[in-house]
């Protein structure tokens, strides 16, 4: 709170006195320092007409400078003032080289309705702390700050990219394709699908991708659904016998089947199903990173429409349990907007970031504003609130929002706090 108080200078600044009686002013009140060392960095302060340029250090408390042991660390000797929120005692406060530092009590200067707002905020029990504030705030700060908080959620998402790079290198087709693995593995096998994906020789997906019947031995072998002894569908165990080849002429490795998650899912979310769509994916096309990086948003989605299964999977969710009627087996639009917001929108954000191209991060945003609004609760409590929703960038702001702020209460790091507490 102290930090939140000296960042954003809620202070009455005129006639600011040292606990020793000095006039100061503060000139510069620093930059906030995330690493070790004092507080706020490169500040400027003028105490009885002369200027001083340094370091400054908060505490709640005068004596938490001796608590701290900063007299014992070289690290404050440029520290030019010691600003606390209580003075509780009359020792001088003392660097390292033994010179003496000037301290100001803040709780003379600060308005003691911004920490009962805090108080307020950080007691209360509602869906998020302000939400009976929220009212107050203008569309103009909230829409501002959402535009912020795209940009942050989008560098949360491409920290599994940067990880992948470092492992498999900078192969972007490889990238791409363990991003659509993980949109179609859902939540639920998502980690799955990424295992599958780092397993799989992208050659082989090349060299296979005009077979169908050839991909769905690889992939259904190399996850493990193709292990059982029990299952006499012709079809599987023509896929068995095909995958038992492909193994021995590239040696090949099989995940186990139990890695994989059915439990109180949907058929259509089946990750044997999903990977007969994944497979339906590579049929269209292998390289689909080079494809998106020249399409359209319209031409991405115009190609993922036109993807299907084999025909079995028109009447199969599993293996050797065929459904009780025939079934769709294309992409909806819902899951087709899955994949274009988990899959491809970080992916060529990451690697504008990695080229430096800002028009293709520019794109990536851009996708998100015409991508459309998927409802959950989140969404819906924020609407309720009078928060407007208007794409599914808005979505992805308020969900990083709840999830990152909302949720862990750091009401002094987000602007709607600041806003309500500054008034």
């Amino acid at each position: 709170m102290l930090h939140f108080i000296w960042r954003y200078k809620l202070i009455n600044q005129s006639s600011l006195i040292t606990t020793n009686g000095d006039p100061i002013r503060i000139l510069d009140f620093g930059q906030l320092n995330n690493d070790a060392g004092p507080d706020f960095e490169l500040a400027k302060v003028e105490i009885h007409n002369r200027l001083w340029v340094g370091n400054i250090e908060l505490h709640v408390k005068s004596i938490d400078w001796q608590k701290h042991e900063h007299h014992l660390d070289p690290r404050y000797n440029s520290t030019i003032l010691h600003v606390v929120w209580d003075n509780t005692s009359e020792e001088r406060v003392i660097r390292m080289d033994g010179s003496i530092m000037p301290t100001l009590e803040l709780k003379r200067y600060v308005d003691h309705t911004l920490l009962q707002q805090y108080q307020y905020l950080m007691e209360n029990e509602q869906w998020i702390a302000c939400q009976n504030l929220l009212y107050k705030v203008s569309e103009l700060t909230i829409s501002t700050w959402l535009d912020r908080l795209v940009i942050e959620r989008l560098e949360l998402k491409i920290k599994d990219i940067k990880l992948w790079s470092n492992i498999i290198g900078y192969d972007w087709e490889k990238i791409q394709l363990i991003a659509l693995g993980r949109a179609f593995g859902m939540k639920v096998n998502s980690g799955a699908f990424e295992k599958l994906m780092f397993n799989i020789n992208v050659n082989l997906l090349f060299k296979y991708s005009n077979n169908s019947f050839k991909l769905e031995a690889l992939l259904f072998g190399s996850a493990g659904f193709l292990s059982s002894e029990k299952n006499t569908e012709d079809y599987y165990l023509d896929l068995k016998t095909e995958f038992d080849y492909l193994r021995q002429l590239h040696g090949l490795k099989s995940m186990n089947a139990l890695e994989w998650k059915f439990l109180r899912m949907r058929p259509f979310n089946f990750p044997t199903f999903r990977l007969a769509q994944f497979i339906g994916l590579i049929s269209k096309r292998v390289q689909w990173f080079e494809f998106m990086r020249s399409a359209s948003l319209g031409e991405l989605k115009e190609s993922l429409e036109s993807i299907s299964t084999s025909g079995y999977w028109a009447e199969h969710f599993h293996f050797n349990k065929p459904s009780r009627r025939p079934h769709e087996t294309f992409l909806t639009k819902d899951f087709i907007e899955h994949i274009l917001l988990n899959a491809f929108v970080p992916v060529l954000f990451a690697y504008g970031k990695y080229v430096g191209d800002a028009d293709l991060q520019n794109k990536a945003i851009d996708w998100l504003q015409q991508l459309h609004v998927e409802k959950n609760k989140v969404i819906t409590s924020f609407q309720t609130c009078g928060i407007k929703v208007h794409n599914a960038a808005d979505l992805q702001a308020l969900l990083h929002l709840y999830k990152n702020y909302c949720a862990q209460k750091k009401c002094l790091d987000c602007a709607i706090g600041y806003s309500v507490l500054s008034r």
